[in-house]
């Protein structure tokens, strides 16, 4: 086994352990979420206040189960968040170098060794997609959960009157909202499709542009061996 290859299986079983955590604390996210529309559902009939303030306690614990899973995703956040960062370089690398192979044999390249290299690199290149998109799609999944929980106790429906449950709620739903949550690499993009397309038009530039000088060479290529051409067919009928 190369050093290769021991980095990249190190590199996927350190994301298998990020992507179980991260799964792990969405399916918590859905049970209370669950849980709590559950008891809004409850809240009907004459006995409605009644049912409000016996929910009250149990909104309560499901908000401290909440923050304490909210805190959690932080902290595997801040422990993977730097593997995280590493793994977008490396995409962002690959997809730039394997483009580029498929680029230059779409465009200047046409023997048969172009042809099988193309395959291969555009193998890679969804390969890299594929992993890319689902890294993000956990991340996100995992965020709109978490930030989904105040849209849930927005259902409960409270008589104008009832100030002091109003109140509660209200409270509830602030704490929420100021407890946004936000996977990010190192704090320096978040981890969501918008870093997907940036990185797709950052890739796609520099692939114009390194294509753009592949070209001008090949044609200063082709002007230099017309001219050498020219010169012999002009010695030779000399």
């Amino acid at each position: 086994m190369t050093q290769t290859d021991i980095a990249a299986l190190l590199n996927c079983t350190v994301k298998l352990k990020f992507h179980f955590y991260v799964v792990a604390l969405r399916t918590r996210v859905e049970v209370i979420n669950a849980y709590l529309n559950e008891k809004i559902a409850d809240l009907t009939g004459p006995a409605k206040s009644t049912a409000f303030y016996k929910m009250e306690k149990d909104m309560e614990i499901m908000l401290k189960i909440h923050k304490k899973v909210t805190d959690a995703s932080r902290l595997v956040n801040g422990i993977y968040g730097f593997q995280e960062l590493f793994s977008f370089v490396l995409y962002f690398v690959l997809l730039l170098s394997d483009g580029y192979i498929v680029l230059y044999s779409l465009t200047i390249g046409g023997d048969i060794d172009f042809v099988s290299v193309m395959a291969i690199s555009l193998k890679s290149v969804v390969f890299h997609l594929i992993e890319l998109l689902i890294d993000l799609r956990a991340c996100m999944l995992l965020c709109a959960k978490v930030n989904h929980t105040k849209n849930v106790l927005f259902k409960i429906k409270i008589e104008p009157e009832n100030e002091e449950a109003r109140n509660i709620v209200m409270v509830a739903v602030f704490k929420l909202m100021h407890d946004k949550l936000v996977l990010t690499a190192c704090d320096l993009f978040s981890m969501d499709f918008s870093f997907l397309f940036s990185m797709f038009a950052s890739v796609t530039t520099y692939l114009l542009i390194l294509l753009q000088f592949d070209i001008d060479a090949a044609k200063s290529r082709m002007a230099a061996l017309k001219a050498n051409l020219t010169s012999t067919q002009y010695e030779e009928v000399e």
